[in-house]
């Protein structure tokens, strides 16, 4: 199945083979793999059915719990941007494996020119990539997101615990009861359904059923 996908921090689309019907996948890129979100099936621009596609892995149960995090990371770094260089980036990607691509509206050689800036002062793997204003949509992480950014709104539920997200998993730093009394939701894990909560000095783990939020 193939169908277009959005990089985690990016505004752009890109035309995928998919492994199967899921909403989020891993697709490769200068640095390692990283998430995109699956936008649309089938075509979505003119050129897409002839253009070669790019390969696409279902994420693992652990890179899915990752993904509130990955953004959170992506976020951050976006925030420390120099405002010089801050109007021409248009993505900030995070790598599973580590590290960060941001696109930039630049030519090669600004793109170059900035990363080698900006390395040092991050202290992880960066990668620069030179992108056009094409086949975008709205909401990349070096600019602000409107309202209905798909991407954005689905890692908001899994960040958030929103009513509508899948599982009803509560957010990451809510406060909840467990059977051991209150305690930090620390992590949350889809493949068992358990949720990772810091209470006192440990951390223990419980199903979504023995959790409740308290705030």
């Amino acid at each position: 199945m193939k169908g277009a996908v959005r990089r985690l921090g990016s505004a752009r689309l890109e035309w995928a083979e998919l492994p199967e019907s899921t909403r989020w996948v891993a697709v490769p890129g200068p640095l390692g793999d990283e998430v995109a979100l699956v936008v649309a099936a089938g075509p979505v621009f003119g050129d897409d059915a002839t253009s070669e596609p790019i390969p696409a892995r279902l994420l693992a149960p652990d890179e899915v719990d990752r993904l509130p995090a990955l953004l959170e990371r992506a976020l951050a770094v976006a925030a420390t941007l120099d405002p010089a260089s801050a109007p021409k980036v248009r993505g900030v990607r995070p790598v599973l494996a580590g590290g960060f691509v941001l696109e930039f509206a630049a030519e090669a050689a600004e793109v170059e020119r900035a990363v080698r800036d900006l390395a040092p002062r991050l202290g992880v793997p960066v990668r620069g990539v030179a992108v056009g204003t094409g086949r975008a949509l709205s909401g990349g992480l070096g600019r602000l997101a409107v309202f209905g950014d798909p991407l954005q709104a689905a890692v908001d539920r899994l960040a958030t615990g929103e009513p509508d997200r899948p599982g009803g998993f509560p957010r990451i730093g809510a406060v909840v009861a467990t059977p051991r009394g209150e305690g930090i939701v620390w992590a949350v894990r889809t493949r068992d359904r358990t949720v990772l909560v810091r209470i006192g000095e440990e951390t223990v783990r419980f199903s979504v059923d023995e959790v409740r939020t308290l705030r």
